[in-house]
């Protein structure tokens, strides 16, 4: 079944904001650029519209890279992303260069399902998959029969997995997952 650990969970997922805070500063500004983090990332852990959180520090010469990144839920509040008051306190200085990037993940391409997410049981996943494929494959093996008729065999069976793999993809395994999902979650 294409895709179906995005598909599936397409419901559940609320809508999230990821958002990152790239750091570059010289080794006098380090140490209190370090600090100031650390008491954000304990700020952000106990913000509970922060989903998730990953930080890095690499050195790179003379220069120290941080890297902070959120995966936030629901609109920013007061026109402000949380990292963006954080970037203008950081990047006072003129030894410290800061950029902050944002993006919006929607069900359609947010990550894949996390171990706290209900996958369905393997025996369901593969009936929804032969419900889609086999009614679309012998529809599409008889409606192409006169345009493939004169194809050598390979040729024709690759226009119909190319029919079918992109009708299953795009169109049928969504809409089976939809209707459904009472019967898939159970």
């Amino acid at each position: 079944m294409p895709d179906s650990s995005t598909t599936l969970g397409e419901a559940s997922l609320p809508e999230s904001r990821r958002v990152s805070l790239s750091v570059a500063a010289d080794d006098a500004e380090a140490p209190g650029i370090a600090s100031t983090l650390a008491a954000a990332l304990a700020e952000f852990r106990a913000d509970p519209r922060v989903a998730g959180i990953e930080f890095s520090q690499q050195m790179e010469g003379a220069t120290q890279r941080f890297r902070l990144a959120l995966r936030v839920h629901g609109g920013p509040e007061n026109g402000t992303d949380p990292l963006e008051t954080l970037a203008r306190d950081i990047g006072a200085s003129t030894h410290v260069e800061t950029t902050v990037m944002g993006c919006v993940s929607s069900a359609r391409n947010a990550a894949p399902p996390t171990s706290a997410q209900k996958i369905p049981a393997f025996w369901k996943r593969w009936t929804v998959s032969m419900i889609a494929v086999y009614p679309a494959l012998i529809g599409l093996v008889y409606g192409l029969t006169p345009v493939t008729a004169g194809m050598p065999k390979p040729l024709s069976l690759f226009i119909v997995a190319l029919l079918l793999t992109g009708l299953n993809a795009r169109y049928l395994v969504p809409f089976l997952n939809r209707h459904l999902q009472g019967w898939l979650f159970k």
